[in-house]
């Protein structure tokens, strides 16, 4: 390998004080050479951000020229349907439960022969594109598949004059990371190509501990150049100003890997975007509760509201007059609420002498199990009485 000087530092977050960990004899590649010799490497952890980086680094020129020929990505797509089918589809399943909406245009740095940009375009019913050095595995993704990608490296790809900046809703980036020298560089290079609010994926092999050895046989590699712990995968977004929404270890693979999602949002715009949508969720479950209520009111002439919560107490100050206090009823058996007023309505105990005859019970508590006990005596004593929870719980529209 030829040495690109790093100073002593962490190649990820700039640390001067690295820890050496292990020195290894491996086969690896020289551009002078036809074949593999022997060489020497050290791996080097940082303490601060959790990163492991490999030295020497390859010459620049030798690994655009490496992964151009890439003999091994060429290999892709004849183990496609063998072994990746499987593992995609939980890659897939990953991205379904973390990204909020569906994307509409999704990239992918190195998407080897495309078998993943297939899948998504399929899954999402996106319009892909991607990157792939690999001049064979572009052949092939776009015979098999019909996906153009671009070449070469991505630090030289022109984003303005490509249309790709800011262009897409999701980068995806699978066992590529911790091929980049500068890990950094590369995150913020894929951020560059999404929009404000957009996602990023990244999944590198984990360091999971084997049984011998400080590290995974088979994560280790020649062109293997850094190794990311959680807290490496952290600090590699927040470097690029994302913020990371989901970070988990998935052991049972054959290399075991970290997946990472990532949003194109800073932490406080993120939880205040965050708070916004839980807001109008809430304002929507209220004005559906609401109508509801309305409809069950309007259409009896005495209504019991059973279970008196604070839920309820917000419902009634967003519109009191749904409530109206000659057909509506407030009852309790809890002697703390009992005589409380809302407006108009006092609290009563559920007691037919003093509240009439219920034509329809609306349970107004978020609480399974005094929603539970509300509609097993409501059934038992008014049998013939239609009876609603107002508030969704396990309990939800099973009193009907």
């Amino acid at each position: 390998m030829q040495t690109k000087s790093t100073q002593g530092k962490c190649r990820l977050c700039g640390h001067d004080r690295l820890s050496p960990l292990l020195e290894e004899k491996v086969m690896t590649f020289r551009p002078e050479c036809d074949g593999a010799v022997a060489a020497r490497v050290n791996y080097e952890g940082c303490p601060r951000c959790g990163f492991i980086q490999v030295e020497p680094l390859p010459a620049p020129d030798f690994l655009k020229n490496y992964y151009r020929a890439a003999p091994v990505a060429s290999l892709d797509h004849q183990v496609l349907h063998a072994v990746k089918d499987s593992y995609f589809d939980s890659t897939l399943t990953f991205l379904e439960r973390f990204l909020p909406t569906p994307p509409e245009r999704i990239f992918e740095t190195g998407a080897a022969s495309a078998y993943l940009l297939h899948l998504l375009a399929e899954r999402f019913r996106a319009e892909v594109a991607g990157l792939e050095p690999s001049e064979e595995c572009r052949r092939w993704a776009l015979q098999e598949f019909g996906i153009p990608l671009y070449g070469g490296m991505l630090e030289d790809l022109d984003l303005e004059a490509q249309g790709l900046r800011e262009a897409f809703d999701l980068n995806v980036c699978c066992s590529v990371a911790e091929h980049a020298p500068w890990p950094g560089e590369l995150m913020a290079r894929m951020a560059e190509t999404v929009k404000a609010g957009g996602h990023i994926y990244v999944e590198v092999p984990s360091l999971r501990p084997p049984a011998t050895g400080p590290l995974v046989e088979k994560v280790v590699h020649p062109l293997h150049l850094g190794y990311f712990s959680p807290q490496a995968l952290i600090h590699l977004g927040s470097q690029a100003g994302l913020t990371i929404l989901h970070l988990e270890e998935v052991g049972g693979l054959e290399v075991p890997v970290y997946r990472a999602m990532y949003v194109k949002e800073a932490p406080l715009e993120h939880v205040r975007n965050l708070f916004d949508r839980h807001l109008e969720h809430f304002n929507r479950k209220q004005e559906t509760i609401l109508a509801a209520c309305q409809r069950y009111v309007a259409g009896a002439d005495n209504v019991w509201i059973w279970g008196i919560s604070n839920n309820f107490f917000s419902l009634w100050c967003q519109n009191a007059q749904v409530f109206v206090p000659e057909k509506c009823r407030l009852v309790d058996k809890n002697p703390a609420k009992i005589g409380k007023r809302l407006g108009s309505l006092v609290v009563s105990p559920p007691d037919q002498a003093v509240c009439g005859h219920p034509q329809v019970i609306l349970v107004a508590t978020t609480s399974r199990l005094i929603q539970e006990n509300i509609i097993n005596e409501a059934k038992r004593r008014f049998p013939e009485t239609e009876i609603h929870s107002l508030f969704e719980s396990e309990m939800s529209h099973a009193a009907q």
